[in-house]
């Protein structure tokens, strides 16, 4: 859990990256899709983390002795906060399907 963990994380810092580099070259309009992807990739890694985190604790995880729980609710309103999931899903096939994707740069 915790190498998924670790690799997820360095892939949602690359998407970032990429992204925020598409966007200091002018590319806004271009970086639209890439910005969905991120959004995306972090907001489900967040829960999937702190679900991680939860289940290796057990019931204690679970419990208001540890912070997982509260930080759990705070991180699911992150996939709505910024449009929901399917919004970005949408965004993402569109723009793949149109070939305004290269995902083998």
């Amino acid at each position: 859990m915790l190498a998924d963990a670790a690799l997820a994380i360095h892939a949602g810092n690359l998407m970032t990256f990429h992204c925020a580099w598409m966007l200091e070259q002018g590319l806004a309009k271009e970086s639209r899709t890439y910005s969905s992807m991120c959004k995306n990739h972090v907001a489900k890694l967040l829960c999937k983390t702190l679900d991680d985190a939860i289940q290796m604790h057990g019931g204690l995880g679970f419990s208001e002795d540890m912070p997982f729980a509260q930080w759990y609710r705070f991180a699911r309103s992150a996939r709505l906060a910024d449009g929901p999931d399917e919004v970005h899903d949408m965004v993402i096939a569109r723009d793949f399907l149109l070939g305004r994707v290269n995902l083998l740069v």
